[in-house]
C-alpha cells in the first residue's frame, strides 16, 4: 500500500460535501474539512501540513489563500468552480526577487515557457449535487 495523502478542504457546501463523500473512498487520501468560520485559516492549515487544500472557489473568505502559499509554496491549493465545471491548480513557486532585473528575468521565463506549453484547462469530474 502506498503512502497516505492528507487533504484540507475549505468550504460548506453541498458541493463540497459531495466532494468530501467522493474523496472518502480512496484509499491513499486522509481528509480534514475546515469551516470558513474558522478563525486564522492560514496558521489552522499550517499547522495539519496537508499535501493539497481543495477550496471551493464560490465559497465566503478565501483570504487566506495567499498567505498559507506564502508559508507553504510547495503545498498546491486546488480551487473548484461548481459553476464553471473548472478546478484551477494553484501552486506557489517561490523566486528571490531583490532587483527589477530578477522580478524581469522571471517573467521573462514564465513568457519563454508559456510559448512552449500547450494551454490546458482541467475539468471537474460532474457532481451532481441533490437539494
Amino acid at each position: 500500500m502506498g503512502t497516505q495523502q492528507f487533504f484540507a478542504l475549505f468550504g460548506e457546501s453541498p458541493f463540497m460535501d459531495t466532494v468530501e463523500t467522493f474523496l472518502a473512498d480512496v484509499p491513499q487520501v486522509g481528509i480534514v474539512r475546515i469551516h470558513p468560520s474558522v478563525t486564522d485559516l492560514a496558521c489552522r492549515l499550517l499547522s495539519f501540513e496537508p499535501d493539497m487544500v481543495i477550496i471551493d472557489l464560490n465559497a465566503p473568505s478565501l483570504h487566506f489563500v495567499v498567505p498559507f502559499m506564502k508559508e507553504q509554496p510547495g503545498v498546491p491549493v486546488l480551487g473548484l468552480d461548481l459553476p464553471r465545471s473548472q478546478a484551477i491548480l494553484l501552486t506557489g513557486q517561490l523566486y528571490t526577487a531583490p532587483t527589477s532585473d530578477h522580478l524581469l528575468a522571471i517573467v521573462e521565463r514564465y513568457v519563454s515557457d508559456q510559448a512552449h506549453t500547450p494551454s490546458l484547462t482541467a475539468r471537474v469530474t460532474t457532481f451532481s449535487v441533490n437539494a
